[in-house]
Order: C-alpha cells, then structure tokens, then sequence
C-alpha cells in the first residue's frame, strides 16, 4: 500500500516538473495545475505520515493542523490572494487596536471625570463642615457672653441686695 502511495508522489512530481518546465500553458492554468498536484502531494504525504510514522496522537493533530496552515497559505499565495488577506487582517486589528486605545482613553477621561466629582463633593462637605463648625462657635461664644451678662447681672443683684440690707431700714 505505501508502495502505490509514495508512486503517486513521483507521478505528481513528474506532472508538476512537466508542466513547469516544457509544456506550454498560460499562466493562470499553471497555477491552478500547480495548486491541484500540490494539494494531491501534500495530501498523499499527509496520509503516508499519519498511517505509517507512529507517533503520539496529539503530536499528529498538531502536525496535522500545521500542514493544513501551511497548505491554506500556499494556496491563497498561489492566486494572489494572500497579500489582501494579511492587510485586511492588520486593518482589522490595527481598528481593534485604535478601538481599545479610544476606549481606555475614554474610560480615563471618566475616571478623572469621577475623581474630579469626588475631590468637588470632598471639598463641599469640608466647606460645609467649617461652617457648622464656626456656628457651633458661634453658639459657644454667644452661650459663654450671656452666661457672663447672666453672671454679671446676679453679682449686680447681690451687690444690691448687699447694699440694701446693710442699710438699716427703720421706720420713718
């Protein structure tokens, strides 16, 4: 069986070496012939490496989906299409890339947006505490004044009710 296998390699090989080099065939039918043998040979040693080269199974899936990565590029390569493939690619991410700078950007903005709120609202609850704090001052201050008029007037009104009975009130 790997007889019939690796002759078709040759055969393909052949081919390929023919139409390459001494038939004459446009340029567009090259290609095409070119990328149909490449697959076959492609497939067939593909084929004779997964049956015959005994290996851990996820060494050959990971064989497996390189060849095909490799066999897809080759193919896009062979008409043309690579090179649009990779720009829209790099576009893409290029957007992408611009779309999360903008993003962040503006996440930042919000965040200075919120701690400039934060530090506004900080400062209106500082200001609004100094000016309990100064009416509690003030209630202090006008509380310490009226306990001194308080205390003024009742030494006043000792003094008077000293006076008043150190004179001697006789009958007149």
């Amino acid at each position: 069986m790997p007889y019939a296998a690796v002759l078709s390699l040759i055969i393909v090989g052949i081919l390929l070496w023919l139409f390459n080099g001494y038939i004459p065939i446009p340029v567009r039918a090259k290609n095409v012939i070119n990328v149909v043998l490449g697959l076959i040979a492609v497939g067939i040693f593909l084929w004779l490496v997964d049956t015959y080269v005994p290996m851990a199974g996820v060494i050959k899936a990971i064989l497996n989906i390189v060849v095909v990565i490799a066999t897809c590029v080759f193919v896009l390569q062979a008409f043309g299409l690579w090179e649009p493939v990779v720009s829209g690619w790099r576009n893409m991410f290029h957007r992408t890339q611009e779309h999360v700078e903008r993003a962040a950007e503006e996440h930042k903005d919000e965040e200075t947006r919120k701690q400039e709120e934060a530090r506004k609202q900080a400062e209106a609850e500082k200001e609004q505490a100094r000016k309990e704090a100064e009416a509690q001052q003030q209630v202090v201050e006008a509380r310490k004044e009226a306990a001194e008029a308080y205390k003024k007037a009742a030494d006043a009104h000792k003094d008077q009710v000293d006076q008043d009975t150190e004179t001697p009130v006789g009958p007149r």
